[in-house]
């Protein structure tokens, strides 16, 4: 069977998308079903919530979060690459259509129109997501259309339901800006790295906003200009914090080391002990600690300096689902 060239193009981009899954599917090495893909981060660790394959929901267990248990049953229909809190709410994506709400301790389908490939904004004011090259913003009564990516697209972040960034595989990077109702793209200048399209945009606010390509290179986002960032090692997950970006990587002694941007300036950096695992998130809580999480489950948290461990644990007997959803739409 013929295939469009756009089908073969999101083929070829699918196994890089993610969350702080998104570069732990990039570039990890793992063929292991993993326990956690995604970390959302709370104000506490107490808040913070890990999310399966199939978004499994964990929680910490009190006093001393040494043991993250499974929240609430059920799961999504499809392998989890994206998950986001917006509008204090959960939400996780696929590869393809659709994309999941977490209510009441329950997964809901939301019904768009379109059907196809997805990229979910990870994080960011205003929740995002394009579905084969439609946008779509997040407002106050649901979802509605935003305009049309320029290609296929790689990642996606809204500043507002006004103002939309959109990567496409192309390597391309475009803020579109909605006015009386017409959309208006301009080209953001630079690149993220030599050919490398960019798979993640991270940030709370327009003021810091970072964007992270498929090789784990990182630039920082000024007005219409991406900026590279140098010194930090090769980016495996990252996380939006107040004033800037928390990344993951591995320095030049195999050592896994969390490092703290503002702007384009390396505020501090923190080896992690014992890590030799693939990454699947790091967050920052609201009150300055750290958690790393690997894909099989394991936790470790920095908080006044010192480092504790913990770990995700299912139920006796419960082996996570996993599902693989369909191929995206060949058409619109």
């Amino acid at each position: 069977m013929r295939r469009s060239a756009s089908w073969r193009t999101w083929r070829a981009a699918s196994c890089s998308a993610a969350v702080a899954g998104i570069l732990a599917a990039a570039t990890g090495t793992s063929r292991a079903t993993p326990k956690v893909v995604a970390v959302i981060a709370g104000k506490t660790v107490a808040d913070t919530r890990l999310l399966g394959p199939s978004a499994q929901v964990y929680a910490p267990q009190k006093p001393d979060a040494r043991q993250w248990t499974r929240q609430g049953s059920g799961g999504v229909a499809a392998t989890v690459v994206a998950a986001g809190r917006h509008r204090n709410r959960l939400w996780v994506a696929g590869h393809t259509a659709p994309i999941y709400a977490r209510h009441k301790g329950m997964w809901d389908a939301q019904p768009l129109p379109n059907r196809g490939w997805v990229r979910l904004a990870t994080s960011g004011p205003t929740g995002a997501v394009v579905i084969n090259r439609q946008v779509y913003v997040l407002g106050r009564t649901g979802w509605r259309r935003f305009g049309r990516s320029s290609g296929v697209a790689s990642a996606v972040w809204a500043a507002s339901p006004n103002t939309v960034y959109v990567a496409t595989t192309a390597g391309h990077l475009r803020r579109g800006v909605e006015h009386a109702g017409r959309v208006s793209w301009t080209l953001v200048g630079g690149q993220v790295g030599r050919g490398a399209a960019i798979v993640q945009l991270v940030g709370r606010s327009p003021r810091n906003l970072y964007a992270i390509g498929k090789h784990g290179s990182l630039a920082a986002i000024r007005g219409s200009v991406l900026s590279r960032v140098r010194g930090v090692p090769m980016v495996r997950a990252a996380a939006a914090t107040r004033t800037g970006i928390v990344v993951v990587g591995r320095d030049g002694r195999g050592k896994t080391v969390v490092t703290t941007v503002r702007k384009r300036k390396l505020i501090s950096t923190a080896v992690v002990p014992g890590i030799r695992e693939p990454i699947a998130g790091v967050a920052r809580t609201a009150r300055g600690q750290l958690i790393v999480v690997t894909r099989r489950g394991h936790v470790y948290i920095r908080d006044k300096n010192a480092w504790k461990t913990g770990e995700v644990r299912d139920p006796a007997g419960v082996v996570p689902a996993r599902f693989r959803g369909a191929a995206p739409a060949r058409t619109r």
